[in-house]
């Protein structure tokens, strides 16, 4: 499980953030100005590893927010999408990252196995049937926050839900043109190699390489074990915040845009 790992790294660091200040002094803070990554990006995988260990409660369930959309990461090829999801997307489940091309099945099972995880599904083609069709279930599954049904017991008659706790990013070459109901259920973030530190986010992509062979945590390990450590200190001050908290004024037609725009900038807060 992410979550006990996170909390093994916490443990065996000396890093310490007892209050918000210090956090947003901390490498989580100033390493996404220093990298120039989307910052929607980070912001996304630090919502969908808010999870508490001891109380085994979801952070914005209990504030009353709904995380139901997955991100869409939109770039020609060489524009760094895949290493920057490879990089910071997956701190705690790395190289679980699979593509378009792969059965329904496995993507099923990769969305139940990313509990309090980002799940990352690379190189969707529009023009491709059979990718959209993929698509539009990872969709509606973490869009509605509701799995696949399916039946059990011995003769068939129970009925299990899987669990969909968690986010999910998804790349591609160009815009999805979606219908509407489907578009309010993904925020498109544009990635342009050029707008990418790239001597930044290789000496990230090398820390992990690094860190394999040297059996110590990543930097990016470090800074999310840090996050999730923050959460779980400071909750109930967390939860009261979240309840309350309005983001900045900014017109937005669709309740759905509303509910994302709140969480990203609860998070940013």
């Amino acid at each position: 499980m992410p979550l006990s790992v996170a909390c093994t790294i916490w443990e065996s660091t000396e890093m310490n953030f007892p209050s918000l200040a210090d956090w947003k002094l901390s490498r989580l803070y100033t390493f996404t100005n220093i990298c120039r990554i989307p910052a929607r990006t980070f912001l996304y995988t630090a919502v969908t590893t808010a999870f508490v260990r001891k109380t085994r409660s979801k952070l914005f369930i209990d504030a009353g927010l709904k995380v139901q959309f997955l991100l869409l990461l939109i770039g020609k090829t060489g524009s760094l999408k895949t290493t920057i999801c490879e990089t910071f997307a997956e701190p705690f489940n790395e190289g679980s990252m699979l593509r378009f091309e792969s059965t329904s099945r496995a993507l099923e099972l990769y969305r139940e196995e990313c509990i309090d995880m980002t799940m990352v599904v690379d190189d969707i083609f529009k023009k491709k049937a059979s990718n959209m069709s993929k698509f539009e279930d990872i969709l509606r599954a973490f869009g509605e926050g509701i799995g696949r049904a399916k039946s059990a017991g011995k003769d068939f008659k129970e009925i299990i839900r899987t669990k969909v706790q968690g986010g999910c990013i998804v790349t591609a070459e160009h815009d999805l043109d979606s219908q509407q109901s489907s578009a309010l259920r993904y925020v498109s973030v544009p990635i342009e190699s050029e707008s990418i530190d790239t001597d930044v986010l290789t000496a990230f992509h090398d820390d992990k390489t690094h860190a394999r062979l040297e059996g110590r945590p990543t930097i990016v390990q470090e800074i999310f074990a840090g996050w999730i450590a923050y959460l779980e200190s400071n909750y109930e001050q967390i939860v009261n915040f979240l309840l309350t908290f309005q983001p900045p004024p900014l017109t937005l037609k669709f309740k759905r845009h509303q509910q994302i725009y709140r969480v990203l900038c609860a998070v940013a807060a």
